[in-house]
């Protein structure tokens, strides 16, 4: 298992931002933990992108989001939200409400030494879920909640697939807001590395790690590139001429799921403007990269 993860630290807008200084992975056991030395505080259109088992498959997002709208009534509507977005790989622990017809998906906090496990309410992995938020209206604070306002080193659970089966792990998260302003500081994660089996929210240590336990990784010999609105993914290696294709945006929502086949696909995505992250299973490995799409060629 590698030692020294590399997570990244990236803006919406610059789509680049200062890379996270992550300490040695302390691997005594089955659970592995990875300390996220210093804490990383995320500002309004940033996130923080989670890789447990770093296979380059990123397993969890958080960030700090904001939208603006009307009401029915005219006034201007503020909305700003410390979230948590699960990938193809992974989904977190929390409760849905309908409000209009709509899902609204809110990440359960967990204390340290609760059992994550099967038997939470485990969301799809694209669910978009607020961790803590904040509403305005005509700029006059209206409403704050969810389920981590205002608390500190509380757990999000998370589960993640790798190939058939779930591991089980956590996220230590403090959040709150002052104003019309959410923050967002994550200081580590950690993952069972025995397939199924379930982790304490704030365990880091355990038993052995399973050797050769990161999926192999292809990006080498496959090239993906973009033009305008399409993703071209090519490869001439003879193994790996076909696999399964995600397409997913920043927040971690599917926006494309097909095949590849003869070691070739050309994919367009309508509508699609900004970074993307592409994911291709092939053979036993993964390839991961992040394409830029536009309508403007």
């Amino acid at each position: 298992m590698k030692k020294d993860l590399q997570k990244r630290l990236a803006s919406y807008s610059r789509l680049a931002g200062a890379a996270a200084a992550i300490a040695p992975l302390a691997a005594t056991g089955e659970i592995v933990y990875t300390d996220v030395d210093p804490d990383q505080t995320l500002a309004n259109g940033e996130v923080f992108e989670v890789d447990f088992n770093d296979d380059g498959v990123i397993d969890m997002f958080l960030g700090i989001g904001s939208a603006t709208g009307t009401t029915s009534a005219g006034a201007a509507l503020y909305f700003q939200a410390a979230f948590a977005s699960g990938s193809g790989a992974g989904s977190f622990a929390g409760s849905v409400q309908v409000f209009g017809g709509n899902n609204f998906y809110f990440p359960e906090a967990y204390n340290a030494g609760a059992n994550i496990d099967s038997t939470l309410e485990w969301q799809s992995p694209s669910a978009f879920g607020s961790m803590n938020y904040v509403t305005a209206l005509d700029g006059v604070p209206a409403y704050a909640g969810g389920n981590f306002e205002n608390q500190t080193d509380k757990y999000l659970a998370v589960r993640f697939s790798l190939g058939s089966v779930q591991h089980y792990g956590w996220v230590r998260v403090s959040a709150g807001e002052g104003g019309l302003t959410n923050f967002l500081t994550i200081s580590g994660f950690a993952f069972e590395a025995v397939a199924d089996e379930a982790i304490e929210a704030g365990a880091e240590t355990g038993g052995v790690v399973p050797s050769g336990f990161a999926i192999p990784d292809y990006s080498d010999v496959v090239t993906v590139y973009s033009f305008g609105q399409n993703v071209v993914i090519q490869t001439s290696q003879t193994d790996l001429q076909t696999g399964n294709v995600e397409i997913m945006d920043l927040q971690g929502r599917l926006v494309y799921a097909g095949t590849m086949s003869q070691g070739n696909a050309n994919i367009q995505i309508a509508e699609a403007n900004g970074l993307y992250l592409v994911r291709i299973r092939v053979a036993d490995g993964v390839v991961n990269r992040k394409v830029y799409l536009s309508d403007i060629r």
